[in-house]
Protein backbone atom coordinates (compact mmCIF):
# COMPACT_ATOMS: atom_id res chain seq x y z
CA UNK A 1 0.00 0.00 0.00
CA UNK A 2 2.51 2.40 1.07
CA UNK A 3 4.96 2.01 -2.17
CA UNK A 4 1.64 2.07 -4.45
CA UNK A 5 1.29 5.09 -2.78
CA UNK A 6 4.78 6.39 -3.65
CA UNK A 7 4.50 5.51 -7.15
CA UNK A 8 1.00 7.44 -7.90
CA UNK A 9 2.48 10.83 -6.13
CA UNK A 10 5.55 10.30 -8.05
CA UNK A 11 3.50 9.87 -11.58
CA UNK A 12 1.11 12.69 -10.15
CA UNK A 13 4.09 14.98 -9.59
CA UNK A 14 6.03 14.27 -13.08
CA UNK A 15 3.91 17.07 -15.05
CA UNK A 16 4.36 19.44 -12.29
CA UNK A 17 7.57 19.06 -12.09
CA UNK A 18 8.15 19.34 -16.11
CA UNK A 19 5.96 22.14 -16.65
CA UNK A 20 7.63 24.19 -13.82
CA UNK A 21 11.12 23.21 -15.38
CA UNK A 22 10.70 24.66 -18.37
CA UNK A 23 9.07 28.13 -17.06
CA UNK A 24 12.22 30.35 -16.74
CA UNK A 25 14.12 30.99 -13.67
CA UNK A 26 12.65 33.84 -12.22
CA UNK A 27 8.68 33.40 -12.54
CA UNK A 28 6.50 31.79 -10.93
CA UNK A 29 2.66 30.88 -11.69
CA UNK A 30 -0.01 33.31 -9.71
CA UNK A 31 -3.68 33.53 -9.76
CA UNK A 32 -4.88 35.43 -13.18
CA UNK A 33 -8.10 35.50 -14.30
CA UNK A 34 -9.37 36.92 -17.19
CA UNK A 35 -12.76 39.30 -16.86
CA UNK A 36 -12.88 40.77 -20.14
CA UNK A 37 -11.60 40.95 -23.57
CA UNK A 38 -13.02 43.05 -27.00
CA UNK A 39 -12.12 42.50 -30.36
CA UNK A 40 -11.48 46.31 -31.53
CA UNK A 41 -13.03 45.14 -35.02
CA UNK A 42 -16.48 44.40 -33.37
CA UNK A 43 -16.23 45.45 -30.04
CA UNK A 44 -20.20 45.67 -29.70
CA UNK A 45 -20.63 41.98 -30.10
CA UNK A 46 -17.24 40.68 -28.06
CA UNK A 47 -18.19 41.25 -24.60
CA UNK A 48 -17.09 38.62 -22.97
CA UNK A 49 -16.98 38.66 -19.11
CA UNK A 50 -18.30 41.25 -16.87
CA UNK A 51 -16.50 42.51 -13.52
CA UNK A 52 -15.84 45.71 -12.73
CA UNK A 53 -12.35 47.29 -12.57
CA UNK A 54 -10.90 50.89 -11.56
CA UNK A 55 -8.83 51.87 -14.98
CA UNK A 56 -7.82 55.32 -15.67
CA UNK A 57 -7.70 54.97 -19.49
CA UNK A 58 -11.22 54.16 -21.04
CA UNK A 59 -10.20 54.65 -24.69
CA UNK A 60 -9.03 52.72 -27.52
CA UNK A 61 -7.46 54.44 -31.10
CA UNK A 62 -5.06 52.74 -33.38
CA UNK A 63 -5.20 52.97 -37.35
CA UNK A 64 -8.44 53.67 -38.29
CA UNK A 65 -9.71 52.06 -34.99
CA UNK A 66 -11.46 54.66 -32.29
CA UNK A 67 -14.04 53.73 -29.38
CA UNK A 68 -14.68 54.51 -25.52
CA UNK A 69 -15.71 51.77 -23.14
CA UNK A 70 -16.63 51.64 -19.13
CA UNK A 71 -15.07 50.11 -16.77
CA UNK A 72 -17.38 46.69 -17.64
CA UNK A 73 -16.05 46.81 -20.85
CA UNK A 74 -18.82 48.15 -22.88
CA UNK A 75 -18.64 50.75 -25.96
CA UNK A 76 -19.87 54.00 -25.40
CA UNK A 77 -18.84 55.33 -28.82
CA UNK A 78 -17.11 53.70 -31.39
CA UNK A 79 -15.97 55.51 -34.82
CA UNK A 80 -13.94 53.80 -38.02
CA UNK A 81 -12.08 56.94 -39.47
CA UNK A 82 -10.72 57.58 -43.15
CA UNK A 83 -7.55 57.21 -43.60
CA UNK A 84 -6.91 60.75 -44.19
CA UNK A 85 -8.13 62.10 -41.04
CA UNK A 86 -6.24 62.13 -37.76
CA UNK A 87 -7.38 61.61 -34.25
CA UNK A 88 -6.15 62.57 -30.65
CA UNK A 89 -8.06 61.89 -27.33
CA UNK A 90 -8.60 62.07 -23.65
CA UNK A 91 -11.04 60.27 -21.40
CA UNK A 92 -13.43 62.86 -22.28
CA UNK A 93 -13.35 64.41 -25.62
CA UNK A 94 -11.43 64.02 -29.30
CA UNK A 95 -9.93 65.96 -32.20
CA UNK A 96 -10.26 65.00 -35.78
CA UNK A 97 -8.80 66.82 -38.26
CA UNK A 98 -6.81 65.90 -41.68
CA UNK A 99 -3.07 65.49 -42.00
CA UNK A 100 -3.53 67.85 -44.88
CA UNK A 101 -5.65 70.68 -43.28
CA UNK A 102 -6.89 74.29 -41.96
CA UNK A 103 -9.17 73.36 -39.06
CA UNK A 104 -9.37 70.81 -36.25
CA UNK A 105 -13.05 69.94 -34.31
CA UNK A 106 -13.44 69.14 -31.50
CA UNK A 107 -16.12 66.52 -29.84
CA UNK A 108 -17.39 65.12 -26.62
CA UNK A 109 -16.74 61.20 -25.97
CA UNK A 110 -20.59 60.65 -27.15
CA UNK A 111 -19.57 62.18 -30.37
CA UNK A 112 -21.38 66.03 -30.14
CA UNK A 113 -19.17 68.49 -32.08
CA UNK A 114 -18.35 70.73 -29.74
CA UNK A 115 -16.53 73.59 -31.69
CA UNK A 116 -14.12 73.88 -34.77
CA UNK A 117 -11.23 76.08 -35.12
CA UNK A 118 -9.20 77.24 -37.69
CA UNK A 119 -5.79 76.31 -37.69
CA UNK A 120 -2.47 74.27 -39.25
CA UNK A 121 -1.03 73.10 -36.01
CA UNK A 122 -1.69 69.45 -34.43
CA UNK A 123 -3.84 69.21 -31.27
CA UNK A 124 -3.16 67.43 -28.06
CA UNK A 125 -5.08 66.98 -25.45
CA UNK A 126 -4.80 67.19 -21.76
CA UNK A 127 -5.11 64.10 -19.76
CA UNK A 128 -8.21 65.53 -17.93
CA UNK A 129 -9.44 66.78 -21.34
CA UNK A 130 -9.49 70.21 -19.66
CA UNK A 131 -6.77 71.74 -22.09
CA UNK A 132 -4.95 71.05 -25.29
CA UNK A 133 -1.92 72.34 -26.52
CA UNK A 134 -1.39 73.38 -30.16
CA UNK A 135 1.86 71.66 -31.68
CA UNK A 136 2.91 73.87 -35.09
CA UNK A 137 3.35 71.33 -37.96
CA UNK A 138 7.01 72.44 -38.66
CA UNK A 139 7.13 71.32 -34.84
CA UNK A 140 8.93 74.36 -33.57
CA UNK A 141 6.56 76.29 -31.37
CA UNK A 142 3.84 75.31 -29.47
CA UNK A 143 0.73 76.99 -27.60
CA UNK A 144 -1.80 76.22 -24.86
CA UNK A 145 -5.34 76.40 -24.57
CA UNK A 146 -8.27 75.94 -22.49
CA UNK A 147 -10.58 73.55 -23.68
CA UNK A 148 -13.05 76.66 -24.38
CA UNK A 149 -10.66 77.74 -27.28
CA UNK A 150 -9.02 80.23 -24.88
CA UNK A 151 -5.41 80.78 -25.27
CA UNK A 152 -3.61 80.43 -22.32
CA UNK A 153 0.06 80.72 -23.84
CA UNK A 154 -0.80 82.16 -27.51
CA UNK A 155 2.90 80.77 -28.64
CA UNK A 156 6.19 79.88 -27.54
CA UNK A 157 8.94 79.34 -29.40
CA UNK A 158 11.02 75.65 -29.23
CA UNK A 159 14.06 76.88 -30.90
CA UNK A 160 14.61 73.59 -32.84
CA UNK A 161 12.06 70.99 -33.75
CA UNK A 162 10.01 69.46 -30.92
CA UNK A 163 11.56 65.56 -30.40
CA UNK A 164 9.30 64.28 -27.55
CA UNK A 165 6.53 66.04 -24.91
CA UNK A 166 4.75 64.60 -21.80
CA UNK A 167 1.79 66.07 -19.81
CA UNK A 168 1.36 65.44 -16.29
CA UNK A 169 -1.58 63.65 -15.17
CA UNK A 170 -2.19 65.40 -11.87
CA UNK A 171 -2.31 68.94 -13.20
CA UNK A 172 -1.98 69.03 -16.67
CA UNK A 173 1.54 70.76 -16.73
CA UNK A 174 2.99 70.04 -20.42
CA UNK A 175 6.75 69.22 -20.90
CA UNK A 176 8.58 69.17 -24.36
CA UNK A 177 12.15 68.74 -25.36
CA UNK A 178 13.63 69.84 -28.25
CA UNK A 179 16.86 68.50 -30.53
CA UNK A 180 18.85 71.29 -29.11
CA UNK A 181 18.45 70.12 -25.45
CA UNK A 182 16.11 72.58 -24.48
CA UNK A 183 13.63 71.15 -22.02
CA UNK A 184 10.06 73.39 -21.05
CA UNK A 185 7.38 73.42 -18.86
CA UNK A 186 3.75 74.78 -18.93
CA UNK A 187 1.51 74.72 -16.54
CA UNK A 188 -2.32 75.25 -16.73
CA UNK A 189 -2.50 78.87 -16.82
CA UNK A 190 0.15 78.93 -19.92
CA UNK A 191 2.59 80.16 -17.76
CA UNK A 192 6.98 78.83 -18.74
CA UNK A 193 7.50 77.52 -15.31
CA UNK A 194 10.29 75.17 -16.42
CA UNK A 195 13.25 75.75 -18.78
CA UNK A 196 16.62 74.37 -18.94
CA UNK A 197 18.92 73.32 -21.72
CA UNK A 198 21.29 70.41 -21.32
CA UNK A 199 24.81 70.91 -22.74
CA UNK A 200 27.06 68.16 -21.60
CA UNK A 201 27.44 65.97 -24.95
CA UNK A 202 28.90 66.41 -28.06
CA UNK A 203 25.00 66.49 -29.66
CA UNK A 204 22.37 67.33 -27.02
CA UNK A 205 19.04 66.44 -28.08
CA UNK A 206 16.16 65.31 -25.94
CA UNK A 207 15.29 61.30 -26.51
CA UNK A 208 13.14 60.68 -24.27
CA UNK A 209 11.00 62.82 -21.37
CA UNK A 210 8.74 61.22 -18.61
CA UNK A 211 6.55 63.20 -15.79
CA UNK A 212 5.74 61.88 -11.85
CA UNK A 213 2.06 60.94 -11.99
CA UNK A 214 1.79 63.93 -9.19
CA UNK A 215 3.90 66.49 -11.72
CA UNK A 216 7.22 66.73 -8.95
CA UNK A 217 9.48 64.71 -11.23
CA UNK A 218 10.88 65.13 -14.82
CA UNK A 219 12.66 62.44 -15.97
CA UNK A 220 14.99 62.72 -19.56
CA UNK A 221 17.23 60.81 -21.74
CA UNK A 222 19.71 63.24 -23.32
CA UNK A 223 22.45 63.40 -25.41
CA UNK A 224 24.50 61.78 -27.71
CA UNK A 225 28.36 60.70 -27.27
CA UNK A 226 28.29 60.64 -24.37
CA UNK A 227 24.23 59.66 -23.22
CA UNK A 228 22.58 60.89 -20.11
CA UNK A 229 19.08 60.16 -18.19
CA UNK A 230 19.08 62.67 -15.65
CA UNK A 231 16.98 63.47 -13.18
CA UNK A 232 14.91 67.55 -12.37
CA UNK A 233 12.42 68.56 -10.17
CA UNK A 234 9.40 70.76 -10.75
CA UNK A 235 12.11 73.70 -10.38
CA UNK A 236 14.64 72.92 -12.37
CA UNK A 237 16.70 71.65 -10.26
CA UNK A 238 18.59 68.79 -11.17
CA UNK A 239 18.86 65.76 -8.95
CA UNK A 240 21.10 63.83 -10.50
CA UNK A 241 22.75 63.12 -14.02
CA UNK A 242 24.23 59.22 -14.82
CA UNK A 243 25.66 58.60 -17.91
CA UNK A 244 23.58 55.23 -19.58
CA UNK A 245 26.79 53.92 -21.68
CA UNK A 246 23.95 53.28 -24.51
CA UNK A 247 24.30 55.61 -27.82
CA UNK A 248 20.81 55.47 -28.56
CA UNK A 249 20.14 57.62 -31.69
CA UNK A 250 16.09 57.05 -31.92
CA UNK A 251 13.75 57.75 -29.15
CA UNK A 252 14.09 56.10 -25.31
CA UNK A 253 11.19 54.64 -23.76
CA UNK A 254 11.72 56.22 -20.05
CA UNK A 255 9.05 55.80 -16.69
CA UNK A 256 9.01 57.67 -13.22
CA UNK A 257 7.64 55.05 -10.84
CA UNK A 258 7.45 57.06 -7.86
CA UNK A 259 5.41 54.37 -6.07
CA UNK A 260 8.46 51.92 -6.05
CA UNK A 261 11.14 54.78 -5.97
CA UNK A 262 12.10 53.41 -9.30
CA UNK A 263 13.19 55.06 -12.97
CA UNK A 264 12.22 52.62 -15.59
CA UNK A 265 13.87 52.96 -19.10
CA UNK A 266 14.45 51.08 -22.29
CA UNK A 267 17.63 49.86 -24.01
CA UNK A 268 17.98 47.92 -27.02
CA UNK A 269 18.56 44.46 -24.90
CA UNK A 270 17.14 45.42 -21.85
CA UNK A 271 14.79 47.22 -19.21
CA UNK A 272 17.26 49.15 -16.90
CA UNK A 273 15.91 49.92 -13.35
CA UNK A 274 17.12 52.86 -11.33
CA UNK A 275 16.57 54.49 -7.82
CA UNK A 276 15.26 57.49 -7.94
CA UNK A 277 16.72 58.80 -5.03
CA UNK A 278 20.41 58.84 -6.47
CA UNK A 279 20.31 57.01 -9.93
CA UNK A 280 22.16 53.85 -8.89
CA UNK A 281 21.07 51.04 -10.86
CA UNK A 282 19.31 48.37 -8.66
CA UNK A 283 18.36 45.66 -11.90
CA UNK A 284 18.58 44.99 -15.40
CA UNK A 285 16.18 43.00 -16.83
CA UNK A 286 17.28 41.15 -20.37
CA UNK A 287 14.99 40.15 -22.71
CA UNK A 288 16.35 36.77 -22.84
CA UNK A 289 14.86 36.12 -19.37
CA UNK A 290 11.45 37.00 -20.45
CA UNK A 291 11.60 33.83 -22.68
CA UNK A 292 12.59 29.98 -22.11
CA UNK A 293 13.51 29.22 -25.82
CA UNK A 294 16.47 31.11 -28.10
CA UNK A 295 13.87 33.23 -29.72
CA UNK A 296 14.80 36.45 -28.57
CA UNK A 297 18.73 35.61 -28.82
CA UNK A 298 19.22 38.01 -31.58
CA UNK A 299 16.25 40.00 -30.90
CA UNK A 300 15.42 43.72 -29.40
CA UNK A 301 12.76 46.33 -27.73
CA UNK A 302 11.28 48.57 -29.85
CA UNK A 303 9.46 50.15 -27.12
CA UNK A 304 8.04 49.96 -24.06
CA UNK A 305 5.04 50.44 -22.01
CA UNK A 306 4.46 51.05 -18.18
CA UNK A 307 2.34 50.90 -15.52
CA UNK A 308 2.52 50.48 -12.06
CA UNK A 309 1.06 50.67 -8.44
CA UNK A 310 3.16 50.29 -4.68
CA UNK A 311 4.70 47.02 -4.57
CA UNK A 312 3.57 45.79 -8.84
CA UNK A 313 5.01 46.62 -12.08
CA UNK A 314 3.20 46.52 -15.17
CA UNK A 315 5.55 46.03 -18.15
CA UNK A 316 4.36 45.62 -22.27
CA UNK A 317 7.32 45.87 -24.94
CA UNK A 318 7.38 44.71 -28.54
CA UNK A 319 10.42 43.66 -30.07
CA UNK A 320 11.16 43.23 -33.76
CA UNK A 321 9.58 39.15 -33.85
CA UNK A 322 6.74 39.50 -30.91
CA UNK A 323 4.71 41.49 -28.37
CA UNK A 324 4.96 40.81 -24.15
CA UNK A 325 3.73 41.79 -21.51
CA UNK A 326 4.74 40.87 -18.07
CA UNK A 327 4.06 41.67 -14.08
CA UNK A 328 6.91 42.33 -11.71
CA UNK A 329 7.35 43.23 -7.91
CA UNK A 330 9.08 45.84 -6.68
CA UNK A 331 12.14 42.96 -6.08
CA UNK A 332 11.97 42.49 -9.73
CA UNK A 333 10.66 38.85 -9.56
CA UNK A 334 8.66 38.34 -12.80
CA UNK A 335 4.98 37.06 -11.41
CA UNK A 336 3.25 36.62 -14.53
CA UNK A 337 4.00 36.94 -18.39
CA UNK A 338 1.62 36.31 -21.59
CA UNK A 339 2.78 36.43 -24.86
CA UNK A 340 0.80 38.30 -27.77
CA UNK A 341 0.46 36.24 -30.37
CA UNK A 342 0.29 38.08 -33.46
CA UNK A 343 -0.31 41.09 -31.65
CA UNK A 344 1.56 44.02 -29.69
CA UNK A 345 0.95 46.05 -26.56
CA UNK A 346 -0.48 49.56 -27.58
CA UNK A 347 -0.59 50.53 -23.54
CA UNK A 348 -1.04 48.65 -20.51
CA UNK A 349 -2.02 49.81 -17.00
CA UNK A 350 -2.41 48.34 -13.46
CA UNK A 351 -5.15 49.88 -11.30
CA UNK A 352 -5.26 49.70 -7.34
CA UNK A 353 -6.64 46.88 -7.21
CA UNK A 354 -4.86 44.81 -9.24
CA UNK A 355 -6.41 44.14 -12.15
CA UNK A 356 -4.46 44.29 -15.56
CA UNK A 357 -5.51 46.23 -18.72
CA UNK A 358 -3.94 45.44 -21.74
CA UNK A 359 -4.08 47.34 -25.09
CA UNK A 360 -3.64 45.37 -28.52
CA UNK A 361 -3.62 46.17 -32.10
CA UNK A 362 -6.48 44.04 -32.49
CA UNK A 363 -7.94 42.82 -28.95
CA UNK A 364 -8.55 44.69 -25.42
CA UNK A 365 -7.86 42.43 -22.25
CA UNK A 366 -8.78 42.98 -19.00
CA UNK A 367 -7.24 40.83 -15.95
CA UNK A 368 -7.67 40.09 -12.37
CA UNK A 369 -4.24 39.37 -10.78
CA UNK A 370 -4.47 37.92 -6.87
Amino acid sequence: MFKKTVWCAFYLGLPFIFFFNILPENIHVPFVSLNWYRNINNPIDNLKYHHKSDFKRTFYSYKNIFFYYNNNGETLHYLKIPPNIFISASNENYFLHHKVGEQIVFYNKMGDILWRLDTFSDPIPSPSGNFFVLLSTDQSSVAYYNQDRAPLLKETFAGSLVLDYAFSNFNDQFYFGTEEGLIKGINNQGKVTFEKTLSSSRYNYIKGLSISEDGRLIAAVHGLDPEYVSLFSEDGSELWSEETGANNISHVDIYIDALNDLLIEKEAKEIVFRKISNGNIQYKLNIDLLTHDNETKDDSIKYLKASSQKGMIFLGLRTHQKGLVFLLDNHFKILWRKELQDQFPLYVEIDPNNNLLIQTSDYLYAYDFH
